[in-house]
């Protein structure tokens, strides 16, 4: 009985070193306890050992347009208006000029073809006149021949005068019409939608059926799409540099991006959202499919250690803000140190503090 009460005082005794030696919560230690206890864990001795380390990060960016519209219609506010047709989804490839959609504007068409058709009218008036009066002159030569010629003079004179006259009046006329004409087909402009450059819809607002249309609404967003350029912010863009190549997560592959400074592209060197960060840009060096309004990760290199202390990330326990390894004291049985930890990756952790080369750690 007696040896069972040293023994029972001795495992009191070491767990209240353990307490005392680390900050580790109660909670945490008992689990460590119950971890040295368990005969069916298994567990692997490594020893730290140099070696080097490429800890990794990634910034989330989006397809940066090299410029882009939102496109909508120019019409009044405030009053209803009905559909004439949607000619593009989001996705579409578009070619400048190229109709969007369009509004029904019945009036405002019957007013165009009037107008029209007076241009019209008033183009073969004019050319009616001018073959009037080429037949007159030639009729006047022909009967003027026997009169004197200061009277044939006379009335080849006032002959012209009238004709000019009248054509100044139809010219007028003429321009005013085209002038009207202009005016309205500017107004038409209004309701119609065309891109305005060769590009990408980004976005497209359609309406229900039977939907009317009201001023001001944003129907469309088309971007001028160039050689894809992705766009992030970042806290120290000092990471990055023009001579290396990153790697991007797209929807269904990995491809290569290459760092370009942010301010190429208009972007100002920091970012206006008031977060500190700093504006960058990659430049897509690949063939691939990706979306514009979805965000990806480009993987970037955060610190490389050359030949440091290290060992597996695995056998690295972090809490309270602190880091520790388990190891195995004299007697065999596992024991908690704490270690400074410094660049890490999947596989290694870099040891600053705590170990020396060649001691053994327990890990997974």
């Amino acid at each position: 009985m007696k040896r069972k009460g040293l023994v029972y005082l001795l495992t009191i005794w070491m767990i209240g070193t353990i307490l005392a030696s680390c900050s580790l919560p109660v909670e945490e230690i008992r689990a460590a306890k119950t971890r040295q206890d368990d005969d069916r864990a298994e567990f692997r001795l490594v020893k730290a050992d140099y070696g080097d380390i490429v800890s990794y990060d990634t910034v989330s960016v989006t397809g940066l347009p090299q410029q882009d519209a939102v496109l909508s219609f120019g019409v009044p506010k405030g009053a209803d208006y009905e559909y004439a047709g949607l000619y593009a989804a989001a996705g579409d490839e578009v070619a400048e000029g190229q109709i969007l959609a369009a509004l029904k504007s019945p009036e405002l068409d019957r007013r165009i073809q009037e107008e029209e058709e007076h241009l019209e009218a008033l183009r073969e008036n004019f050319s009616f006149q001018e073959r009037r009066h080429a037949i007159e002159k030639r009729r006047q030569e022909i009967q003027g021949a026997g009169l004197p010629y200061a009277e044939r003079i006379a009335a080849a004179a006032k002959l012209e005068e009238d004709f000019e006259a009248s054509q100044l009046l139809i010219t007028d006329d003429i321009e005013f019409s085209e002038a009207r004409l202009s005016r309205l087909l500017e107004e038409k402009k209004q309701y119609v939608i065309t891109a305005p450059f060769d590009g990408t819809v980004l976005s497209a607002v359609f309406p229900a059926t039977g939907e009317t249309y009201r001023g001001g609404q944003e129907l469309f967003r088309v971007a001028e799409i160039g050689q894809p350029v992705f766009q992030g912010t970042v806290r120290n863009p000092g990471l990055f540099d023009e001579e290396s190549s990153y790697t991007i997560t797209l929807d269904r592959t990995e491809a290569e991006v290459r760092y370009v400074n942010a301010e190429k592209f208009g972007l100002p060197r920091m970012s206006e959202d008031g977060s500190g960060e700093y504006n960058v840009c990659f430049l897509l060096t690949e063939d691939v499919e990706f979306s514009y309004s979805k965000r990806y990760a480009v993987r970037y290199e955060t610190a490389k250690r050359e030949q440091v202390l290290t060992v597996p990330t695995s056998a690295v326990y972090h809490a309270n803000d602190e880091d520790y390894v388990y190891m195995l004291d004299e007697q065999g049985l596992r024991m908690i140190r704490k270690v400074e930890c410094g660049a890490r990756d999947e596989k290694r952790t870099e040891i600053i503090s705590g170990l020396s080369e060649g001691e053994e750690v327990l890990s997974d």
